[in-house]
């Protein structure tokens, strides 16, 4: 019978894929992961049949943010957090977006400069880093965003042994109050892939502009409307009409 481990109350009862409540069966059936294609045994369904196997699910997001972060080798971060977002592994909304995007943007730059010539092990240190220092739930009243965060946490990692602690400090608050004063102004529900395009956006300018890294700031059209119920669609400036409609 599959496991269902998600974010909160409300991702529990819907479906990993398509946003609609999950059902419970009369009895368990046995059918194809929409993922990987093996067949498995599920006793919930959505109105769509969509199912995800217990071997999609397993392992920690972080961990599999990590291995794919080592395995990527190109310079576009929207690009990266678009692959890693689109495994069943990272939720509709949960605190691996926090993560994701240091992770991500570390990635990109030690492809880029070679800035972590030890990814395995930076990555882990920005996981520690993560855990000790965002927050595992987010309110913009408090101003607090964990992506927001990860982005200053990042820069400040980055820059570490080429500035004074001071000068760290006043690039990290930058970019951390930029992404959230970009998110206050938007205004909508919650969104923890709104958030992570907007972090990774303000982050990659950044670079660009402070450091001439010349990062793709590529617009993403984001493919998780259908996933998220409190989506603002129009309102968003991320979002995508032609996956809506196709």
């Amino acid at each position: 019978m599959t496991e269902i481990k998600l974010y909160d109350k409300f991702e529990k009862s819907t479906c990993v894929l398509c946003g609609e409540e999950l059902l419970v069966l009369e009895k368990p059936i046995t059918t194809v992961c929409d993922y990987c294609g093996k067949r498995g045994i599920t006793s919930h369904q959505c109105v769509a049949e969509h199912y995800i196997c217990n071997e999609c699910l397993e392992g920690t997001a972080n961990e599999f943010i990590k291995n794919e972060c080592i395995q990527y080798s190109g310079h576009d971060p929207i690009e990266l957090a678009i692959k890693l977002m689109n495994n069943p592994k990272i939720r509709m909304h949960g605190a691996e977006h926090h993560f994701l995007v240091p992770a991500v943007m570390t990635a990109i730059m030690h492809n880029k400069d070679n800035s972590f010539p030890d990814l395995s092990t930076e990555l882990n240190n920005l996981d520690n880093l993560i855990q000790n220092n965002a927050p595992k739930q987010c309110s913009l009243e408090a101003g607090s965003c964990g992506a927001a965060i990860g982005s200053g946490l990042f820069v400040k990692e980055y820059l570490k042994n080429r500035y004074p602690d001071v000068k760290l400090q006043e690039f990290s608050d930058y970019v951390t109050n930029e992404t959230i004063r970009e998110i206050d102004e938007i205004g909508l529900s919650r969104c923890c892939k709104r958030d992570t395009y907007l972090s990774l956006e303000v982050t990659a300018q950044f670079l660009n502009d402070n450091f001439s890294m010349n990062l793709p700031v590529a617009e993403p059209k984001c493919t998780f409307s259908m996933r998220n119920k409190s989506c603002g669609r129009e309102d968003c400036p991320f979002f995508n009409l032609a996956n809506d409609i196709g």
